[in-house]
């Protein structure tokens, strides 16, 4: 027990794992840097896919067919349905 009490206190032992600490210091920074262009790249690929989208839209809901309320079989019209067919009826 005491023979690796006095070798963990040699001179030698400082610098080990100073040069461990400075290794670890280096890849920490080499991942922060890594992680910063990841968060720049999905930024730009989310602003890619942002402006697909905003260029597509109006073609997509053009083709889009939407269920009108008069298909739905629990009211049979909605409140819009309703306020035309009674002004047509007039």
């Amino acid at each position: 027990m005491r023979s690796t009490w006095i070798s963990t206190r040699t001179p030698g032992s400082g610098r080990a794992v100073l040069s461990r600490q400075a290794q670890s210091t280096a890849v920490t920074h080499e991942q922060t840097v890594a992680f910063q262009q990841t968060v720049a790249v999905s930024q730009e690929l989310r602003d890619k896919i942002a402006n697909f989208d905003d260029f597509f839209r109006p073609l997509r809901n053009y083709f889009y067919w939407e269920p009108h309320c008069f298909d739905t079989p629990s009211a049979g019209r909605c409140g819009p349905c309703s306020t035309r067919s009674t002004a047509s009826t007039s």
